[in-house]
């Protein structure tokens, strides 16, 4: 079988979407007998630098890019990989670049998955992102809005995957959930604004629980309490799927919360606050099943017209249901084979 190299910034148990991408693929190629190896930073020296990990190898390095190069080279014979596969182009600069004379174009992959946070990008991400492309065989791209702010001519297009998971049955229609980082990209604090004005033009509102941590946190907090919301603080959850199921409703900060959301037949609600953020939402193929907003004004809106026809709010929660279901990581993984042209060779 084919020897697969992955090359990811971070990886678990550090928390992120690129994280969860890049194991969820990783295990089931493993699974299916390819030989993967994962290579990310060693970012705790608490961690172990190599380690087996559900079927695939992991390899950890340290800040010095030097010695990682080394490392990297070492440790892999780089002459009988099948497939370099790069998770973001930051690590194709820092530990594969130096790298290539080893490595033919024809065997090197990225998956461009994000955005920096800035609205309209830089010239300089938007020439090292046109850097690595034009470096490597083919690339995927996470989400279409890449290739209009980015101009990258993608490969192919994901929007992720998810395990189909829960039943639906037990749902609260005024409870939400929101799970991710509490940072200002996030933006937690637009929609307990919307909760607030709910609160107060409609006597009522929802119960919010919110899994996750970050610089935020205490500032979230403080306001919520200040103004007397129902919002629970749980931190870093694990496994939120027991929250998915109970609500109706699900703040979502980016693609992977959107499929989880919708695995357990909750109504993605998502809110922008740049032209950039706004095509990553609206040009979704799936675009019609999210509720989505600029300002607290329009989130309370939304939501109180979900509220209004509960028959359809229903409906709608099981469209969310039935489409993720679809989209699942083996079909992602299916698509990385494609990428690869291993469909044909087994």
């Amino acid at each position: 079988m084919t020897s697969i190299l992955m090359l990811t910034p971070l990886f678990n148990p550090h928390i992120g979407g690129v994280e969860t991408h890049v194991e969820e693929v990783s295990k089931r190629l493993a699974k299916m007998g390819y030989e993967v190896t994962v290579v990310t930073s060693r970012f705790s020296p608490d961690l172990e630098s190599e380690e087996e990990i559900k079927g695939f190898r992991l390899l950890r390095v340290g800040p010095d890019i030097a010695r990682s190069i080394l490392t990297i080279a070492s440790k892999n014979d780089l002459s009988r990989t099948g497939i370099v596969q790069v998770h973001d182009y930051s690590v194709f600069f820092k530990w594969l670049m130096p790298l290539t004379p080893l490595v033919p174009k024809q065997r090197i992959f990225i998956t461009f998955h994000g955005y920096e946070g800035t609205c309209p990008p830089s010239p300089r991400a938007m020439r090292m992102r046109a850097i690595a492309e034009s470096k490597s065989k083919g690339n995927m791209i996470v989400g279409a809005y890449i290739h209009k702010w980015y101009g990258t001519f993608p490969t192919m297009v994901s929007y992720g995957g998810t395990s189909p998971v829960g039943t639906g049955l037990h749902k609260d229609l005024l409870r939400a959930v929101f799970v991710g980082r509490l940072e200002r990209d996030t933006s937690l604090r637009k929609y307990l604004e919307a909760l607030r004005m709910m609160r107060n033009e409609e006597g009522f509102s929802y119960h919010l629980d919110v899994c996750g941590n970050g610089s935020m946190m205490k500032e979230l907090r403080d306001f919520s309490v200040a103004e007397k919301l129902d919002v629970s603080f749980h931190g870093f959850v694990r496994d939120a799927a027991g929250f998915y199921e109970r609500a109706g409703v699900a703040f979502v900060p980016g693609y992977l919360s959107i499929l989880e959301a919708m695995s357990h037949g909750c109504i993605p609600v998502a809110t922008f606050d740049n032209p950039l953020k706004n095509d990553y939402y609206q040009l979704l193929p799936f675009r019609r099943l999210l509720s989505i907003s600029e300002t607290p004004e329009e989130i309370y809106r939304q939501l109180i017209n979900l509220l209004g026809d509960r028959k359809r709010m229903v409906k709608r929660m099981k469209m969310a249901r039935a489409f993720a279901s679809n989209r699942t990581w083996d079909k992602v993984v299916m698509a990385y084979i494609r990428l690869w042209g291993l469909e044909e060779s087994g």
